[in-house]
């Protein structure tokens, strides 16, 4: 910002932390919290009700960004699908959206659609999986394993103790974790919590941000026209791979990708990364999401324009060795990939 303002003075720029509390994290517990102003403008509550993608999910038992799933459940529900929104985002004429190219373990990809979350102001307003296997309508677990069934009966005890964020009590948190670590393995090592390619939560939740950000309004309100122009500029001169998104192994991969829509993006961006577009739920559903049409147009309209020559055709017209070949998180791995 202040390399911007010194070659140009009349260039003036503002930032802010729109979050309305921070978390502090030891070895993956959350230890404390701390209330920050949050979004100057303050916040909307917005409900997609049957216009979400949530509508009619038949296990609705969410876990979000936090610990506690009590509050959650106030959010998505039978009748309810809230977003809680800052409205600075919603005051905006214009949004640039300035994601990395990288791998997610809960998602696929992170790049633009993914990148919407940080609209959200309450982050537990943002189911992330949903209890239980594939067997019961859940996504938490691949396979439903009485070990599995054991875990997640502990954790819900140790969860209603560290919602409250108190160190004394989430500190010794952390050399309880290590210990259950070693029982039911890390997460390095096991598909759990929504990790893998079966995940039929975080999708929706994405989804669903993206069409608040095309069609709300400043007060919240969900309109049939556009409210906001939209630009993407993923930022790809150095990429991230595997343990995506907080861990992941850098790819030196020296590409910018630019464009309008943010669906038409991520697909050309996914599949020069070596996916198939398909396979990532949030982009193979975006094009027939509910009540509001997030992109005007259909896979096979796209077309890249590109200083590459051997990417400058249909996007189904891509095979694997004509990508760069990133490596996706472990959970993804065997199911992600373009076919040759």
């Amino acid at each position: 910002m202040e390399f911007h303002q010194n070659r140009n003075p009349n260039i003036k720029f503002d930032y802010y932390d729109l979050r309305v509390e921070r978390w502090y994290y030891k070895k993956g517990i959350i230890v404390k919290k701390e209330k920050l102003e949050g979004d100057k403008e303050g916040y909307v509550s917005i409900n997609l009700k049957e216009n979400s993608e949530f509508h009619k999910k038949e296990n609705m038992n969410y876990y979000g960004a936090d610990y506690d799933m009590d509050e959650i459940r106030k959010y998505h529900n039978d009748i309810d699908n809230t977003y809680v929104i800052s409205k600075s985002i919603l005051k905006s004429d214009v949004l640039i959206n300035l994601p990395k190219l990288k791998t997610h373990k809960l998602a696929g990809v992170t790049l633009n659609m993914k990148n919407l979350v940080g609209t959200a102001v309450i982050k537990n307003s943002l189911p992330h999986h949903t209890l239980g296997s594939p067997k019961n309508k859940g996504d938490k677990f691949p396979v439903e394993k009485k070990k599995n069934i054991i875990e997640t009966k502990l954790k819900n005890i140790a969860l209603k103790l560290l919602k409250r964020k108190n160190p004394l009590i989430n500190y010794p948190f952390i050399l309880i974790k290590n210990i259950m670590s070693k029982i039911f393995g890390n997460n390095n090592q096991i598909i759990r919590n929504g990790a893998w390619y079966g995940n039929d939560t975080i999708w929706r939740t994405v989804v669903d941000l993206n069409k608040i950000l095309l069609y709300s309004d400043e007060e919240g309100n969900m309109k049939d026209k556009r409210q906001r122009k939209y630009f993407g500029l993923i930022d790809g001169i150095r990429g991230g791979e595997n343990f995506g998104p907080m861990k992941p192994d850098p790819v030196n991969s020296g590409v910018l990708l630019a464009g309008f829509n943010p669906v038409i993006i991520d697909v050309v961006a996914a599949t020069i990364m070596g996916f198939d577009y398909k396979k990532i739920p949030h982009l193979n559903n975006a094009f027939n999401s509910k009540g509001y049409n997030i992109t005007d147009y259909q896979p096979e309209e796209i077309k890249i324009k590109s200083n590459i020559d051997n990417w400058e055709k249909n996007i189904n017209d891509f095979k694997l060795t004509d990508t760069l070949q990133f490596e996706p998180y472990f959970g993804w791995k065997g199911h992600i990939e373009l076919d040759n």
